[in-house]
């Protein structure tokens, strides 16, 4: 019996058969502790069947080993939410998930012409926008790709190659994809014309151990014109 591509890589991560059959990837790759969450994150993210959804639930459950038992909850109750995505649609009910998952395409902040009908109008109870060219202090996730899951505003991942350096910036909610990748060789000379658009599946892919999100403001490299900076803050 055959089994998928993802059963190369089952002697470094050791995964049953029928899970492997079941999932186009070796979940247990994305799921080993020595990953970073927004690898698993967004890799069970981007799982659109019930079936390959199992295969990772399946694999955690059998294959993973965690320090903390509230760690591997966390993992089997996002695992729970996507299942009722995509059984019955997104979820309302509040669960202990990580902030990855927070829905931000539907938050609306206040305005000045609607002011709160027991404060007097011209109170600034919510920061709003600035008017006089200066930097938009209004709540900063408005801006920020629904989809750039794993990063906030002003946050960028960076990924040391044998030959690259990769930074990875979360989009704002006009770009066409949620996460803009710079790419440059050993002597800091920038390997394409344009910033690459990837999808949260594109970024959890991509052959790393561990990735911890740093600030903007902390690497030296001009972030992408739509990139979700907040000016360069954290």
């Amino acid at each position: 019996m055959s089994v998928p591509y993802a059963a190369a890589d089952s002697d470094q991560y050791p995964c049953d058969d029928d899970i492997l059959e079941a999932a186009p990837e070796n979940p247990v790759r994305f799921l080993h502790p020595d990953k970073a969450d927004f690898v698993w994150q967004g890799m069970i993210d981007a799982i659109e069947d019930l079936e390959r959804l199992e295969a990772y639930r399946q694999a955690e459950k059998r294959h993973i080993d965690r320090n903390y038992s509230k760690d591997k909850v966390k993992v089997h109750k996002y695992i729970d939410a996507r299942e009722r995505e995509l059984s019955d649609g997104p979820t309302t009910e509040a669960l202990p998930i990580p902030r990855a998952i927070v829905p931000l395409a539907d938050f609306e902040p206040p305005t000045e012409s609607e002011p709160s009908p027991t404060t007097p109008a011209d109170a600034t109870s919510a920061p709003v926008a600035a008017t006089d060219g200066g930097q938009t202090v209004a709540d900063e996730t408005d801006d920020l790709h629904p989809d750039a899951t794993g990063l906030e505003i002003g946050e960028v991942l960076e990924f040391d190659r044998d030959e690259t350096t990769e930074y990875v910036f979360p989009a704002t909610a006009e770009a066409d994809r949620p996460f803009l990748m710079r790419v440059f060789d050993e002597e800091d000379t920038e390997r394409t014309a344009e910033p690459l658009g990837l999808t949260r599946d594109e970024v959890a892919r991509r052959p790393i151990d561990t990735t911890d999100p740093q600030p903007i403001k902390d690497v030296d490299v001009e972030p992408p014109a739509t990139a979700a900076t907040n000016g360069g803050d954290a």
